[in-house]
């Protein structure tokens, strides 16, 4: 194999080596370690070295291909289908990390273009290492297959559809890597009603967040259906130039680190990383206590909000802005109903009106209409009553007559102590209970 092009090896190996490896303590060459393939980039610069021989003495081509099939079954975990791939997408990482506002105008973005076209050089020419015998897995043959040649324009432009944000501000971080989210349902934050309180908190927090003002997280806790979750999207989204990030709670545990490192990196934007439907006695909060009030800061441009249906421990809540939802009862079924057709442009609702909108809302409960008395069912039932003339005319004619039916508090009571069984257990409902004699004890 005389013509085998060492030359071309030599260059790109060098290439490589200028972009993606740094000298280690030992004297060694490793891979930049912030970059998300890192040891995918380690093997394939063992895999151009091989060939890359100053005497262009044919290269060991068993070893090469030992490589090259390594590489292949690494990437399948990663979901990566070719070299390519990987390249690129490194190459935006350098670029990104050295300057994130405009950083296709940059000449940093002008130098990787220039020396990813001599690596790409030299990754098309891997296509004749398995020349002769059949040393590659089918995996590794589609990985070289896929290799191609771009022109510099070309190349950028491939850079910029490296951005995982290019493409809308609403992303699911799932498995080390961000998909764009299309949420099915989404509010702006003057369609809540009630709760006046926490709202006002969640106005402050992502106005301060937006302004520079401060990142610490928001931990938030409430009973299901309060509008934890709709409540943080609308009011994330309500500034052009932060990006929602949905995440699981696993990514709380073992990648977070990796996860604050990959948005600091960005700090072009800003970043509202959100963990929803959290169960805080079910995971590991080392990494979170360490990067979040610990020996690490958390990133500026990112805005932490964990959300529950449970209680944190203290040891969590006291690195952020704890926001507790109050208990959805009649009075705060009432206070949603008036805000509500305040909204409907009725500057002062009779008193009458917003009673019997409430009964009748708790008695659609009755009737099995909705599965739980909620904010959530509250704003459904409401939606309904806007849309529905005649409901409106009949609701506004019974508020006028002499009798006028009350929402049941009990019925509200009931429920709320139901569900709080459920999540919490009994022995959460009987301290809950002592805590009430005792304040009427006290009078």
């Amino acid at each position: 194999m005389a013509d085998f092009p060492s030359k071309i090896f030599i260059e790109s190996s060098r290439a490589f080596r200028l972009l993606f490896m740094r000298p280690a303590g030992d004297g060694k060459l490793v891979c930049r370690e912030n970059l998300l393939f890192a040891k995918e980039l380690a093997v394939l610069y063992e895999i151009f070295k091989l060939p890359a021989k100053p005497d262009f003495s044919t290269p060991d081509l068993e070893k090469c291909c030992d490589y090259l099939n390594l590489l292949a079954d690494n990437s399948l975990k990663k979901e990566i289908f070719s070299i390519e791939d990987i390249l690129l997408q490194s190459a935006f990482e350098l670029v990104i990390s050295a300057k994130p506002e405009n950083f296709s105008d940059s000449a940093e973005c002008d130098f990787v273009i220039g020396k990813l076209q001599i690596i790409l050089q030299g990754a098309a020419c891997l296509k004749m290492i398995n020349s002769g015998e059949a040393l590659l897995t089918r995996r590794a043959l589609i990985m070289l297959q896929n290799v191609r040649q771009f022109t510099d324009a070309e190349l950028k432009e491939k850079l910029i559809q490296c951005d995982p944000f290019r493409q809308c501000r609403t992303f699911r971080y799932v498995n080390h890597h961000f998909e764009v989210s299309d949420l099915k349902e989404k509010h702006v934050a003057d369609d809540f009603f009630g709760f006046l309180s926490v709202r006002k908190i969640f106005n402050e927090h992502f106005r301060e967040f937006a302004e520079n003002k401060g990142n610490v997280p928001l931990i938030i806790s409430s009973l299901p259906g309060h509008g934890k979750t709709q409540l943080t999207i609308a009011h994330a989204l309500q500034y052009s130039d932060i990006t929602l990030i949905l995440a699981t709670p696993d990514a709380l545990e073992e990648g977070f680190a990796d996860l604050l490192a990959k948005l600091e990196k960005r700090s072009d934007r800003k970043f509202v990383l959100f963990f929803d439907d959290i169960v805080p006695d079910e995971l590991d909060w080392y990494y979170f206590r360490t990067h979040v009030g610990g020996s690490f800061k958390t990133p500026d441009n990112v805005l932490i909000c964990l959300a529950s249906n449970y209680h944190f421990p203290p040891s969590i809540l006291s690195r952020g802005r704890s926001v507790l939802f109050p208990i959805f009862d009649e009075i705060r079924c009432m206070e949603m109903v008036e805000e509500f057709l305040k909204s409907c442009h009725l500057l002062h609702p009779p008193a009458n009106l917003i009673l019997m909108i409430a009964a009748d809302y708790t008695e659609h409960f009755g009737q099995k209409r909705f599965s739980e008395l909620s904010p959530r069912t509250l704003m459904r039932y409401l939606t309904q009553y806007k849309t529905d003339r005649n409901k409106r005319k009949t609701m506004l004619e019974l508020s006028l007559g002499e009798v006028i039916t009350r929402p049941d508090a009990q019925l509200f009571y009931e429920f709320n102590v139901e569900l709080m069984r459920k999540l919490y257990g009994n022995e959460f409902i009987e301290n809950m209970l002592k805590d009430r004699l005792r304040e009427l004890e006290r009078g």
